[in-house]
């Protein structure tokens, strides 16, 4: 899923069309989502952050991420 947060020059640049998934990043932006990718998948798939997304954060690791939103009450699957 990394890719699917690139910005849309990048985006563009890797698939030859338009980003598909912007509309909903920031549709959940406005709404009071916080957009963040793992920095780890991040270095694998060979991206860099300037590529993202404006509203896109980098974390960490996912699982740090995880464990953060957990000690605020929210509940992992």
């Amino acid at each position: 899923a990394t890719p699917l947060v690139l910005g849309e020059t990048s985006f563009l640049a890797r698939y030859h069309h338009s980003n598909p998934n912007l509309v909903l990043l920031r549709r959940l932006e406005r709404v009071g989502a916080r957009i963040e990718v793992c920095g780890n998948a991040l270095y694998g798939f060979g991206l860099n952050p300037d590529e993202l997304a404006p509203h896109v954060r980098v974390a960490y690791s996912a699982i740090t991420s995880v464990i953060e939103a957990e000690k605020r009450g929210y509940a992992f699957f």
